[in-house]
């Protein structure tokens, strides 16, 4: 069996400004709505048919940076990448995805469009082998249990090396945690999932959500010095 480190961005950067253009609020509004639902509905398929931030202009006094969180939108499985990354992961394995180029913002006012608005519309979760994954349990406030790398704290895990037999009774000890109670929450410690081990880039839905990066195509970001990356911490997935 074979393990590797992977990373799970951290979507920070965000356009602190945005406006409409050639397009009323409602109308806008709708097409978001429709957006959104497509993924709840479908379980993040297909993929979208079309680009409902062509109707937007960002605007932002830092940066630029190389990736954005386009928090207009609303669905964790996008982001905003600029030209000069958009061609490095083109070199690497990215899971299904679409590109929609062109994204304007301004900049010290000076409008651009070198960003391009880039969707993961699959959700892999649905491939971890839960009998096969190890989880911990962890009390629930983030400010105490991660470290200054963003690391699980020795002192937060309360039960180590948790097995279930299934997603079900996974998601089952899931939803008897209480959450106004601040009640402690299973976290992965080791994923099974053989259906991400050519991957670079992947995208987890519900508790294990976010967007996963390889540790080949984190060593070559930091490489090329790609401004806006961060990381919540390291996530160690069996193959």
């Amino acid at each position: 069996m074979q393990q590797l480190e992977y990373k799970k961005l951290n979507l920070i950067k965000e356009f602190p400004r945005w406006r409409l253009v050639n397009i009323n609020e409602d109308d806008f509004f709708q097409l978001k709505f429709e957006f959104q639902e497509n993924y709840r509905k479908n379980k993040c398929k297909p993929p979208p048919t079309y680009n409902i931030l062509q109707y937007v202009i960002f605007d932002t006094r830092q940066g630029p940076f190389d990736l954005y969180y386009p928090k207009v939108v609303g669905y964790d499985g996008d982001m905003l990448v600029s030209n000069r990354l958009l061609s490095i992961l083109r070199e690497y394995n990215l899971q299904e995805h679409i590109t929609f180029p062109g994204i304007k913002y301004t900049f010290k006012d000076d409008e651009r469009n070198d960003m391009n608005f880039l969707v993961l519309y699959d959700d892999y979760s649905k491939y971890i082998d839960y009998a096969k994954s190890t989880y911990q349990l962890v009390v629930s406030d983030f400010t105490f249990r991660k470290d200054e790398f963003g690391n699980l704290k020795k002192e937060a895990i309360l039960k180590d090396n948790i097995k279930f037999n299934s997603r079900e009774e996974y998601y089952f000890n899931m939803r008897k945690r209480n959450r106004l109670r601040n009640d402690p929450v299973y976290v992965f410690k080791h994923l099974y999932c053989r259906e991400c081990i050519n991957l670079d880039m992947f995208y987890f839905k519900n508790e294990e959500g976010g967007v996963y990066l390889s540790p080949r195509l984190v060593k070559r970001l930091e490489k090329e010095k790609i401004k806006g990356v961060d990381y919540w911490n390291n996530f160690t997935f069996d193959f």
